[in-house]
């Protein structure tokens, strides 16, 4: 089994290389469903849809709702899987073709196909975010 990949020191427990598909699996499922429960607990609090593409994950432990590769572009999918991915990396999504040619000088074509374009969720580049900020603060 290797070792679990990490997001700015954190690292994500579902993702691991060498786990077998059907362990992915099965921890994607547990984990989809601790959101359904979660969710179902929240009584209308919050968005339902919205929680769920915020949280869910796919069997590589990234995002199950994928949002557009496109930085000005906000959208996501519907559906898992409704966007098409770069052919290229097959990593990063995109909601359409104008989307796609949009981000491909500026933005993913340096990048396209290093670890920095997987997917993550709006949680881990929160925690980052808030990880960063602390960590400056420390060594000011």
């Amino acid at each position: 089994m290797g070792y679990p990949k990490t997001s700015g020191g954190i690292p994500h427990r579902w993702r691991c290389d060498g786990l077998p598909r059907a362990e992915m699996d099965a921890r994607r499922d547990a984990w989809n469903a601790a959101v359904d429960g979660y969710v179902a607990a929240d009584r209308g609090s919050r968005d339902t849809l919205a929680s769920s593409r915020a949280s869910k994950i796919d069997w590589h432990g990234g995002p199950l709702y994928a949002t557009c590769g496109n930085p000005p572009c906000a959208e996501v999918e519907a559906a898992p899987g409704a966007f098409a991915a770069c052919a290229r990396c097959g990593v990063v999504r995109y909601c359409g073709r104008a989307c796609q040619k949009a981000a491909w000088k500026p933005h993913h074509k340096a990048r396209c196909g290093s670890a920095s374009e997987e997917p993550r969720l709006p949680s881990e580049v929160a925690v980052d975010r808030a990880l960063s900020a602390d960590c400056h603060r420390a060594l000011a």
